[in-house]
């Protein structure tokens, strides 16, 4: 089953049950899909790794909402955002572990003939495309300068 259906499917089971949060953010994230199959054009539909970068993408406001509510001592609304952050990462793919990514971007950069930081973009796009969304781009950020810089991800 494609995550789409997942999600479609699980919407319905809250709708349901009437289970009105699950619901709530669910509805946000289909429509959320919609859009960009929107923007892609008539009959698009959204691939798994589509839904996982809008996953992503929603995941990271959150977060970002969750940092501000805190600073401005607002933990209720920190809260809440946090249970959306939580059901919605049921959906994305298991996280890498911190040394199977390094050992990942090690070997990448071992066969591009270990560019320098100048290329960071370069890496990180190829880093990015060959572990999907298996791992926070933040994570892969900083081990990615630590192998440019030399600090290297042994």
């Amino acid at each position: 089953m494609s995550l789409k259906a997942r999600i479609e499917e699980d919407f319905k089971a809250a709708f349901k049950s009437q289970d009105k949060f699950a619901m709530g953010v669910l509805r946000m994230i289909k429509a959320e899909m919609k859009n960009r199959e929107i923007e892609k054009g008539a009959g698009y539909v959204l691939g798994d790794a589509e839904v996982v970068a809008a996953l992503s993408a929603s995941i990271k406001k959150r977060r970002d909402s969750v940092e501000l509510y805190t600073k401005g001592g607002r933990q209720e609304l920190a809260d809440a955002e946090s249970r959306e952050i939580e059901l919605l990462a049921r959906y994305l793919p298991a996280m890498m572990a911190e040394d199977e990514l390094r050992a990942r971007i090690t070997s990448i950069v071992a066969g591009m003939g270990s560019p320098g930081a100048k290329q960071m973009g370069q890496v990180m796009k190829a880093v990015l495309a060959d572990v999907g969304g298996k791992a926070d781009g933040a994570l892969v950020s900083r081990l990615v300068k630590e192998a440019l810089s030399g600090g290297g991800p042994a």
